[in-house]
């Protein structure tokens, strides 16, 4: 409807091609009244729904996760005409976790089977991807919705908070028939291996290049507030779109000297108290930690991180002198630890690795 509540999405049309792939590239992920948007082609087919011919579509599956519509696009180009291309996520929704394959659709059936001739078995970010004919018919093509937002209905202003209509999501309070679906994305990050002085308003300083924060909750030995820090922290955004772009960009950075870990939250139902932070509480973060011995005298904690984080990914590492604690998110990544790195070799020396509750 006209003047109706926006979608936060938008099309602009160029007078040429030209003008339309330098908006893609120089414009993408820039700001726009204090948001940053992104830019990408509109690949919605003229001819509506049924406009897409199955016999020009291909599948192609065992894709890695961090590959986009983009990457996918630039590298089945070589073999014909791309009209289209999309990397299926969750939810049908664009801005939702990729669940590892994808659709092209090409200009003409011959392309279609060429690209599956030529392409498969060929490496897109380092994984090896198949491709077949497109078998499933009326296959819904990907979902430009914005940050998983779903139905309609509601008005009112305010800064991303309870829709009375559904759960949480974008924009303020109002009756209506609109949803959040979960399923579409996450807010919450997990970050790990943070130096234990780090303060929250220093981590939000460092995560607040990628978006809005809601809140940063540093966690606490015993919960207890301005108890030791446990080397990890719980930062909210304002949207989905935030914290993927911290999870892309922000992991693997240097912090107070340090290479953090920054991944998606998944909150376990346990309850936070006591945590160092601002703004409304978090859920607590569940640890798993094994105890290292063996280790060489002049060992670092980044090559003990290195080391460990074969078996899954580490949250933290401390050195001390009963030997190494490297905390796991999860129960089972401490048990590989355990299975799998006990009586390995670092630096020369054997190492033993255990269970343990001690911090």
């Amino acid at each position: 409807e006209a003047g109706g509540r926006s979608r936060g999405c938008g099309l602009v049309a160029y007078r040429s091609a030209e003008d339309a792939e330098r908006a893609v590239q120089e414009l993408h992920d820039s700001e726009l009244m204090g948001r940053t948007i992104f830019v990408r082609e509109d690949r919605e087919p003229s001819g509506g729904p049924g406009a897409a011919k199955q016999d020009r579509r291909v599948y192609i599956g065992n894709l890695a996760w961090s590959v986009t519509w983009k990457d996918l696009k630039d590298h089945c180009r070589s073999v014909g005409e791309v009209v289209r291309s999309d990397v299926i996520a969750e939810g049908n929704v664009e801005s939702g976790r990729s669940k590892g394959y994808g659709i092209v659709e090409f200009s003409t059936p011959e392309e279609a089977q060429t690209a599956v001739e030529e392409l498969t078995d060929t490496e897109i970010h380092g994984r090896r991807i198949f491709l077949r004919e497109d078998r499933e018919t009326g296959r819904p093509m990907q979902v430009a919705e914005p940050w998983g937002w779903t139905g309609g209905g509601g008005s009112g202003k305010g800064d991303y908070g309870s829709y009375k209509g559904g759960g949480k999501g974008y924009g303020g309070s109002g009756k209506g028939g609109g949803k959040w679906d979960a399923s579409a994305g996450f807010e919450k990050v997990f970050v790990g291996n943070l130096p234990f002085e780090c303060t929250w308003q220093e981590l939000k300083d460092h995560m607040r290049p990628v978006g809005e924060i809601v809140h940063v909750e540093i966690m606490t030995v015993g919960g207890e507030t301005g108890g030791p820090s446990k080397g990890c922290a719980v930062v909210e955004f304002a949207t989905f779109g935030a914290a993927r772009r911290a999870v892309e960009r922000l992991h693997d950075s240097m912090l107070g000297g340090r290479m953090i870990l920054v991944r998606e939250y998944v909150d376990q139902g346990d309850s936070g108290k006591g945590a160092v932070g601002k703004g409304k509480s978090a859920s607590a973060t569940r640890q798993f930690k094994v105890l290292v011995t063996g280790l060489a005298s002049n060992i670092t904690w980044q090559v003990l991180k290195d080391h460990m984080r074969s078996a899954g990914d580490v949250s933290h590492v401390a050195l001390t002198p009963r030997g190494g604690v490297v905390t796991y998110s999860a129960s089972s990544l401490a048990k590989r630890a355990v299975e799998r790195l006990s009586g390995s070799t670092l630096e020369g020396q054997v190492l033993t690795v255990r269970e343990t509750t001690e911090d």
